[in-house]
C-alpha cells in the first residue's frame, strides 16, 4: 500500500509537495467512521488510508499531483524496455522561475507490497512486520541522475538500510547495493542505460528481490478521463471482471433500470477496419494516463448489451450509445473500481465527478472504506470538485487534501487536518462544505471578483 508520495520540480510543482496517505494520530479511533489498514511492525504502528481525494480550483495542481505519480509509474515500467538509447526522458519542470528548468525533477514513494512479510527477533520474541521500502529518482530529460531504494527499520532504534543507490555522471553510471540485495546486480548496472531505471531494466531482466516492487508500480491502474474509454475496452473489463454478480448488483442498485450486462463479439467491416486504423494513426501519441489494454482482433470488436425491462415485463437489450452518458462512466468507474479491489491495487482517477451524480460518487468511494468489500487493502487516489463528498460518511479528515497556486504560481498541497477544526462531535453536517466554499482552506476560485468585473463593465457600455 502507498503510505507517502513526493514531488518536486514537475509542471506547477515547484517545491517538494508531499501527499501522506497513512492515518493521522488527530483523528481518535472512536471518531474514524472508516476503515484504515494498519502496517505490521511499522515504528509508529502506522495505517494506510483506503481513499485520498484532492481538492481545489480549475489550474491549481490537482491534476499534476496525480500526473506525477502517472509519469512515475510510466518510467518504471517503459524506461528500459521500450525506450531507445537516445530517446528524452519526459521532464516538464517548473518554468516560472529563473532556476527550476535546469533542475531535475524528484518523484519519491514510501509502501508496503501486501505478499512480502520479515521476521524480526529482540532475542526474546519473534514478531512478524511488513517490510516499508522507500523509492525514487531525479532525472532531466537527459538521464536518470540518481535512484535510490531503501527498506525503513521496522523497530525504532533501526536504521534504514540501503538496498541500493545509482548514480548517473557523464553517461556513467554507478551503483552501490547494500548487503540485503543479492542477484545479478553488476551485471544488470551495465545493461542499464542512462536514461532508463535500474529498477525497470532489473525487471526486465527476472531480478527476483525487485521484480515485486516493480509489479507494485505497474499493476497502478490510472485514468485520466473514464469518457474516453471505447466500448470495445469497457467489453474487456466486463469480461475479465471477476466477481460478474457485485458488478449485477451494483448496476441494479444504482438505478438505471439496468439488470444486466453482455458482451458480443461482431465482425467489422473493411470500411469500419479502415476508420479504425487511421484513427489509431492520429492517436499516436498517449496520454500518460490512457489505459493500455488492447482489445480484440484486427477484424471483430467487442460490443456491449444492456438489459432492461420492459412495460410487458419482457427484457429488452439496449446498444452502449444509447445509455446515458452517466451511465457509461459509472459502469466504466465501477468495473476498474471492482478490479482494484479485487487485486488489492492502486486506482487513480482524475476528475471523479465527471457526468456522475454525487450519490453515485459516495457509493464508489464506499467500496474502498469497508473492508468487507475491501479485504485486499486497494486505494483510491481521485480529484473532484463534488463539495458534498466534505461532510460525507465515506471520507475521513486526514483523506481531504487541497491544492492552491501562491503568488509565484507554484502549486502548494495542504491536508484538512493541518486546519483548526471543531472537534467531530461539535461540526454539523455541511461545516467543512461551507468553510471549503467561504476559501478557508484556499483551493477555490475568486469568481465573486470575476463576475462583479463583468457587470461593472457592463453597466459602463450601457451608459
Amino acid at each position: 500500500m502507498l503510505l507517502h508520495f513526493s514531488v518536486e520540480n514537475y509542471r506547477s510543482i515547484r517545491d517538494t509537495q508531499n501527499l501522506l496517505l497513512t492515518a493521522s494520530q488527530r483523528i481518535k479511533p472512536e471518531d474514524r467512521r472508516g476503515a484504515v489498514f494498519p502496517i505490521p511492525g511499522t515504528q509508529e504502528q502506522e495505517a494506510a488510508l483506503p481513499a485520498v481525494a484532492l481538492y481545489g480550483s480549475n489550474a491549481s495542481g490537482k491534476s499534476n499531483i496525480l500526473e506525477a505519480l502517472v509519469l512515475m509509474r510510466f518510467l518504471i515500467a517503459k524506461s528500459h524496455a521500450e525506450r531507445r538509447p537516445v530517446s528524452p526522458l519526459p521532464q516538464q519542470p517548473f518554468l516560472l522561475d529563473h532556476d527550476s528548468p535546469a533542475q531535475p525533477t524528484r518523484l519519491e514513494c514510501t509502501f508496503t507490497l501486501s505478499h512480502a512479510k520479515e521476521l524480526i527477533s529482540n532475542g526474546t520474541s519473534t514478531k512478524e512486520v511488513q517490510p516499508v521500502y522507500t523509492y525514487g529518482f531525479k532525472h532531466t530529460k537527459k538521464e536518470i541522475c540518481e535512484e535510490w531504494l531503501y527498506q525503513e527499520g521496522a523497530e525504532a532504534e533501526q536504521d534504514s538500510r540501503l538496498l541500493f543507490r545509482r548514480t548517473t555522471l557523464n553517461q556513467e553510471i554507478t551503483l552501490e547495493v547494500g548487503d540485503q540485495l543479492s542477484g545479478e546486480n553488476e551485471n544488470i548496472r551495465k545493461l542499464t542505460r542512462p536514461n532508463s531505471l535500474f529498477l525497470s531494466a532489473a525487471a526486465q531482466n527476472n531480478h527476483s528481490q525487485l521484480l515485486g516492487i516493480y509489479e507494485y508500480f505497474s499493476g497502478m491502474i490510472l485514468v485520466k478521463n473514464p469518457e474516453s474509454f471505447r466500448e470495445s475496452l469497457i467489453a474487456d473489463l466486463v469480461d475479465n471482471c471477476r466477481d460478474k454478480g457485485k458488478l449485477k448488483d451494483i448496476l441494479k442498485q444504482a438505478d438505471f433500470g439496468i439488470n444486466d450486462v453482455t458482451v458480443k463479439e461482431i465482425e467489422l467491416s473493411e470500411t469500419q477496419i479502415e476508420m479504425m486504423r487511421k484513427m489509431s494513426s492520429i492517436s499516436s501519441e498517449r496520454s500518460a494516463f490512457e489505459d493500455e489494454t488492447t482489445s480484440s482482433s484486427p477484424m471483430h470488436m467487442k460490443a456491449l448489451g444492456f438489459m432492461h425491462s420492459a412495460t410487458d415485463g419482457e427484457p429488452r437489450t439496449l446498444p452502449y450509445h444509447l445509455e446515458s452518458r452517466g451511465t457509461q462512466v459509472f459502469l466504466t468507474l465501477l468495473l476498474l473500481a471492482l478490479e482494484a479491489l479485487s487485486e488489492g491495487s492502486f486506482l487513480v482517477i482524475d476528475e471523479l465527478d465527471t457526468s456522475l451524480h454525487p450519490d453515485l460518487s459516495r457509493a464508489l468511494l464506499s467500496l474502498f472504506g469497508r473492508k468487507t468489500s475491501n479485504p485486499y487493502g486497494a486505494q483510491f487516489l481521485f480529484s473532484t470538485h463534488d463539495v458534498t463528498l466534505l461532510d460525507s460518511d465515506v471520507l475521513q479528515q486526514d483523506e481531504i487534501w487541497f491544492t492552491e497556486k501562491d503568488s509565484d504560481g507554484a502549486s502548494r498541497l495542504t491536508p484538512l487536518t493541518d486546519f483548526k477544526l471543531p472537534p467531530p462531535d461539535q461540526l454539523k453536517h455541511g461545516d467543512i462544505e461551507q468553510a471549503y466554499r467561504l476559501g478557508r482552506f484556499g483551493g477555490v476560485p475568486s469568481s465573486r471578483e470575476f463576475l462583479v468585473e463583468l457587470d461593472t463593465d457592463q453597466g459602463e457600455e450601457e451608459k
